[in-house]
């Protein structure tokens, strides 16, 4: 998979409703950079990659900053995104989330 032969993963998208290709890639340990038109909104804070509107002048300034973060940097940044995606989006996590979901409607009062 090209994941793993990379550093880093960019998607400068004017729009994603979830970003599948964003989660697959933190999930890959890949530090991120991706626009603010995505709900991706705590990469930057969580150190997982860039935050960056989705225009040109942008996107190569947030190109300079990760090409210009050494290696040993970018990978603990890429464990933090797959730390993310592990506590957050895994399996088990989505199957608790959902039976409380359903917990909740079925037996509010």
């Amino acid at each position: 998979m090209a994941y793993w032969a990379s550093e880093l993963f960019v998607l400068p998208s004017k729009f994603e409703n979830f970003g599948m290709a964003i989660a697959e890639a933190m999930a890959a340990h890949l530090p991120v950079i991706v626009s603010t038109n995505t709900p991706w909104k705590d990469i930057q804070k969580k150190n997982c990659g860039w935050v960056m509107e989705p225009t040109v002048d942008k996107l190569k300034e947030a190109l300079t900053i990760a090409c210009n973060t050494p290696s040993a940097d970018l990978k603990k940044m890429g464990a933090n995104a797959a730390q993310i995606i592990i506590s957050t989006y895994d399996w088990s996590q989505s199957g608790v989330k959902t039976t409380e979901s359903y917990e909740n409607i079925l037996y509010k009062n």
